[in-house]
This record gives structure tokens, C-alpha cells and sequence, in this order.
């Protein structure tokens, strides 16, 4: 399914360059033969650290331009995108509580910001676009998922609307990605190390999760077959509770910290979706994916079953495929 010969010589650009995702994507694709990679950051010290990983990894360095600036301000868009083959738009704000709370600067920068990055491409005449979204986007309840649902329609409608500019836009949808930064497991290791109570919003909580290597693959690999006004969804997602989680990593450690209970975040799902109901008549199915195609609607074979791996793990699971994917 993957073009191995498919990101050589190619200039792409990563906004949020400095997160997980982005950190990792650099790092795949400086093995990619590709021409150059532009990372994009407004933190500063991350540009650094990411630099110091580079070159930790031994990794070609010259083939890396470290670029500063915010994707709230079109002109530095604009500059960054500038003879750019490939946009991944990984920059946003995406914690649900702080989103919460800053609702007008979750608005700037997953909306405004990601309108910015788009119009810059458009008018760069990008060739392609990945978004990364989430499955909060899905049936949005949060101003984190609604301001990312909103990101993705912008996406597919730029797609659909760019006329005689053939660029192609589309998205992938991630569930929780497992020891990103701010990720529920470092909140926990964090937590266990210092002594502190687990703080858990509710005993019923589950989530869906994939680990950052998985997910950088599912990216790299839409990219190259994307056609525009895509989402994709990788089928197999793991799934565990939020509970089982935090129980299973006191087991681990040895740790006699305690269990604490908190308040939901105002629209926090007990059980995230990934599909709407209202998306299925758009679904179709591709090997180790599903794609939401809003190209042409009624060219789609429909699918039938939607079938994502709902098997929920349980604590000694959770530790055994924590410990093989070298997380704790």
C-alpha cells in the first residue's frame, strides 16, 4: 500500500514540529530520502531539544530547517509554506481542560490557525495536506472537539473547493496517543513518582489508544495514497479503561499511592466514537483502514459493519504491552 519512493526529494513542512507526533515524524522522514523538512514551532526550547534528538539519532541535519513562528499569523504561514511539497498540520491546542478554559484561544489557534496554514498552501500551491484530528472530533461535546471538528471541515471543504489548484486535503483521526507529552500515562507516572494520588474522572471512563510509532506510520502511509477529502481511520485501536489503566501501572511500580476521583470536564464522553452517525453513508474500507470519502458520495460502496478493535484490555494486558513498546 505504501510508496517507499514516495517522499524522496520532497520539501515538507510540519507545524507543531516540537510535539510527540511532530518530533517523530521528523525523525521517520529524515530516513525517507526527502529533499527538506521545515519544522514549525512556537516553543523555542523544543526547536532546540528537537535539534539535540537529530543529531542524538545521527541523523542528517543539514536536511532540517528549524523554523519559529505561530500558525495564528498568516504571514509566517505563508513564508513556511513557500516551494513546500507536503503540509502536516499537527499543530493545535488539545487538552480538553485548558481548551475549556481558553475557549477564544482554542478558537485562534485549531481554527484561525489551521484556516491560516491551509490558505497559505493553497496559495503556495501545496500538493499535499494531512491534518491530524482526533476522535473527539467525532460527535464533539468538548470546545477542544468542537474547535478540531470544525479544523477537519475546513480541511475537506479546501479540498473540495480549491477549483484548478489540485491539492489534495485530507486527515487522519487518532484516539489518545500513549506517552505523548501531557498524555495520561506520564500525568500517572508523574503522579506515582511523586507520591501523589491518581486523579481518575471516572471509574467508567474508556479510551481508545495507539502508540506514537503507529501513528506516525498511519500518517506517512495516508499521505501516500490520499486522493483529497479523506479522513482516515486505522481499524486496529486498542482500547482499555481509564480506571484499569492507573491500577495497572501502581501494580507495576510497586506503588502504594491511592486512587483519586474527579469531576468530568464539562462534555467529556464516558466512550469516545471515531464515526458519527451522520458520516457512515460516506465510509468506505481499505486494507487496516477506514476512510471517510466526502469527494464524491455517491460513488462510495458503503460498508455494512464497522468493525474497530473493541476488545478492552485488561490491567495485566495493559502492562505487558506498555513494557513491549517500551513505555515503562
Amino acid at each position: 500500500m505504501f510508496n517507499k519512493n514516495f517522499y524522496k526529494n520532497k520539501t515538507i513542512l510540519i507545524t507543531g514540529a516540537t510535539g510527540s507526533i511532530g518530533k517523530s515524524l521528523v525523525l521517520k522522514l529524515l530516513k525517507k530520502n526527502c529533499k527538506t523538512i521545515r519544522a514549525l514551532s512556537n516553543d523555542e526550547n523544543g526547536l532546540f531539544n528537537l535539534k539535540s534528538l537529530i543529531e542524538k539519532n545521527k541523523l542528517n541535519l543539514k536536511k532540517v530547517r528549524f523554523l519559529y513562528g505561530d500558525i495564528r499569523e498568516y504571514e509566517r504561514c505563508d513564508l513556511a509554506t513557500n516551494k513546500v511539497d507536503i503540509v502536516i498540520h499537527t499543530a493545535a491546542l488539545k487538552h480538553v481542560e485548558i481548551c475549556n478554559y481558553n475557549p477564544n484561544e482554542a478558537i485562534k489557534t485549531n481554527i484561525y490557525g489551521t484556516q491560516n496554514i491551509v490558505n497559505a498552501s493553497i496559495a503556495n500551491k501545496v500538493k499535499n495536506f494531512m491534518h491530524i484530528s482526533t476522535d473527539k472530533a467525532a460527535m464533539a461535546t468538548t470546545t477542544m472537539g468542537q474547535t478540531k471538528s470544525l479544523a477537519e471541515k475546513l480541511i475537506i471543504n479546501s479540498g473540495i473547493n480549491t477549483g484548478y489548484i489540485p491539492i489534495k486535503f485530507s486527515a487522519v483521526r487518532f484516539g489518545n496517543i500513549l506517552a505523548s507529552r501531557g498524555s495520561v500515562i506520564e500525568k500517572f507516572i508523574y503522579q506515582i513518582k511523586n507520591n501523589m494520588p491518581l486523579t481518575v474522572t471516572d471509574k467508567n471512563m474508556i479510551r481508545y489508544f495507539m502508540t506514537i510509532n503507529v501513528a506516525t506510520d498511519m500518517i506517512l502511509n495516508s499521505i501516500s495514497i490520499a486522493k483529497g477529502s479523506e479522513v482516515f481511520i486505522f481499524k486496529n485501536i486498542g482500547k482499555f479503561k481509564i480506571l484499569d489503566l492507573a491500577k495497572a501501572l501502581l501494580k507495576n511500580f510497586k506503588s502504594k499511592s491511592k486512587i483519586k476521583f474527579t469531576n468530568k470536564q464539562n462534555g467529556e464522553k464516558i466512550n469516545e466514537k471515531f464515526i458519527s452517525n451522520d458520516e457512515i453513508e460516506f465510509l468506505k474500507e481499505i486494507k487496516k483502514m477506514y476512510v471517510l470519502d466526502f469527494s464524491n458520495r455517491y460513488k462510495i460502496k458503503k460498508v455494512k459493519n464497522i468493525v474497530l478493535n473493541e476488545k478492552i484490555l485488561n490491567q495485566d494486558q495493559i502492562v505487558k504491552f506498555l513494557k513491549n513498546e517500551n513505555i515503562i
